[in-house]
């Protein structure tokens, strides 16, 4: 949490007023919850035929020589012909599944950014309601912010819906 910059004129937090911003920002909330939710399945679907093809292409590292495991790791692959290969093939294979988004993304990643995108509204919010400039630091901090975040709003309301 970045602490540098709190205002000095920042309200008293109390526990009535979490309960309403909680309240307020039920609907950000579940939205993230939503989002984290369908990002994890498409992630599921999308791996259970992207990885095959990713398999076929047997890439290694070119420092270690080592076999890459995973899509997420092709940068340590500088074999840009056959890495290009290996998107165009995702691409078709995107299609065959049913995806209508944009030629060249992945329907895993756009949900995974959607997800991020709900999160850091909901994470804005929560900065403004503490008067922090934001959460700033590792990803363990962010995740107990939405942790925090997504459970007071949660609770304050009688559970997700």
């Amino acid at each position: 949490m970045n602490t540098t910059n709190m205002s000095n004129t920042a309200p008293r937090l109390t526990v009535a007023k979490l309960k309403a911003w909680s309240k307020k920002n039920r609907r950000l909330a579940l939205a993230a919850l939503k989002a984290r939710a369908f990002a994890e399945l498409e992630r599921e679907r999308v791996d259970a035929y992207i990885l095959p093809i990713f398999a076929k292409f047997g890439f290694t590292s070119d420092e270690t020589g080592a076999p890459l495991t995973s899509p997420s790791k092709l940068y340590l692959c500088n074999d840009d012909e056959r890495v290009a290969a290996f998107f165009a093939e995702c691409d078709i294979a995107h299609r065959e599944h049913g995806y209508v988004g944009e030629a060249g993304t992945c329907p895993a990643l756009v949900a995974e950014d959607l997800q991020r995108t709900a999160e850091n509204a909901l994470l804005d919010s929560l900065a403004r309601f503490v008067g922090v400039d934001g959460f700033c630091g590792t990803l363990e901090l962010r995740g107990k912010a939405l942790d925090l975040a997504i459970g007071t709003c949660v609770k304050a309301t009688g559970g997700a819906s």
